[in-house]
């Protein structure tokens, strides 16, 4: 793959302006993309591309996201990335689907990107927000990064433009299969994290409070039994602790 030309050309949802096709385009990109994330990809080379952000200096522009989806997206929509607000002082955040014939193209931008080897690079979700100026330190960091890619025959990392209100804050994601949406909320601890999941890194991007910290920044919740992304449910009481939640006193009795 390392000797495929690379398409250095402007991005569209980047750099170009998002069009009715581009959005087309993204659901067949999106639906296509594993429903899981790959390991092997992540583990050996997520801290030479966050280097490589820094040395850029994009540090503060772009992100790397494992590349999968949870859910096939609909002919006609799109996903859209928005802050719907705070609740008890935390960042809550939802992506969810819109139609392509609702397209305000002055407001959206791409949010995140797959890279496509020897075609480019071609938006997958979207969010609210302005396109990136064509400069050079942008064009030429895009460059480095796709080769990067080819030459190491990467396919499972991508590119996320960062919302700016969420550079420094982390946070996880619930997913709803049957909404089709995913819920994003902040947390502060690890140890805050809701029980009952295996929690995977998904995105990362260089922390400014520390030189030396690059830090995974969302979290994806998968039920560690069965791998799926909805949250698991809760197993039906036994008889005995039935009796105890609803006749405590009762409860202290042997069951025959």
């Amino acid at each position: 793959m390392g000797s495929q030309a690379v398409n250095n050309g402007p991005i569209p949802g980047l750099q170009v302006i998002i069009t009715k096709k581009v959005l087309e385009h993204a659901c067949k990109i999106h639906n296509k993309l594993s429903e899981e994330s790959k390991d092997q990809d992540r583990a050996e080379h997520i801290h030479s591309l966050l280097w490589l952000l820094k040395e850029c200096g994009v540090q503060d522009t772009f992100g790397i996201v494992d590349v999968h989806n949870h859910f096939d997206v609909p002919c006609g929509f799109h996903l859209v990335t928005k802050i719907e607000g705070h609740q008890a002082g935390k960042t809550c955040i939802s992506t969810q689907l819109a139609q392509d014939e609702d397209l305000k193209s002055r407001e959206l931008c791409g949010h995140k990107f797959a890279y496509i080897p020897g075609l480019g690079w071609y938006a997958y979700e979207f969010r609210l927000g302005t396109l990136l100026d064509t400069n050079e330190a942008y064009t030429k960091f895009i460059s480095r990064f796709s080769k990067y890619l080819d030459k190491h025959n990467i396919t499972s990392l991508g590119l996320e433009y960062t919302i700016p209100q969420l550079s420094e804050i982390q946070v996880y994601e619930t997913v709803s299969k049957t909404q089709q949406k995913m819920d994003l909320k902040e947390f502060s601890e690890f140890s805050e994290l809701p029980n009952g999941l295996r929690w995977v890194p998904t995105c990362w991007r260089w922390s400014s409070k520390s030189e030396d910290t690059m830090s995974p920044m969302v979290f994806c919740g998968i039920d560690p039994d069965t791998g799926d992304h909805d949250p698991p449910k809760p197993d039906p009481p036994k008889p005995k602790d039935l009796i105890n939640n609803v006749y405590p006193i009762l409860g202290q009795l042997s069951l025959p």
